[in-house]
């Protein structure tokens, strides 16, 4: 959070040594008062990773590349420039979690208004399709009779 801080201080020409000056706050009284949204920023990313795990939400490719897309649709001369920081592994993994919380928050909004299936229409699909598939799995082990 504070490497965060100091990225939204740098374009407005502030060291985080002047903002700390300006803020009549020492570094460890910023990073104490930061302490308790980390905590719950942290929870809050654990709750939704693992809904989204239990409800198979994935992120795929291009919908990381349409991310990177509207990023650099705000660059103009110097998308190219974006272009290349976005591509690197630590940034596209940081766009994919991006990615995969908007959706797990869309879907936690589309149950909380009653427009999701239902959670049991949705186990019920993963159960039939289970069930067929053991049942033709059966169906081809079963030695021929003759």
């Amino acid at each position: 959070m504070l490497e965060s801080l100091e990225q939204r201080l740098e374009p407005q020409g502030i060291a985080m040594d002047d903002y700390f000056k300006l803020t009549g706050q020492t570094e460890e009284q910023v990073r104490e008062s930061m302490s308790a949204q980390a905590v719950t920023s942290v929870e809050r990313g654990l709750v939704l990773g693992e809904f989204a795990r239990q409800e198979n939400i994935d992120v795929e490719g291009d919908e990381v590349e349409e991310r990177i897309a509207g990023l650099m649709s705000q660059w103009g001369e110097s998308a190219g420039e974006v272009r290349e920081m976005l591509s690197e592994p630590d940034s596209v993994r940081s766009i994919a979690s991006g990615v995969l919380t908007d959706k797990a928050i869309e879907l936690l909004v589309a149950i909380a208004k009653g427009e999701a299936p239902p959670r049991e229409a949705v186990d019920e699909e993963s159960d039939e399709e289970s069930t067929t598939a053991e049942a033709e799995a059966d169906a081809d082990d079963e030695p021929d009779s003759a």
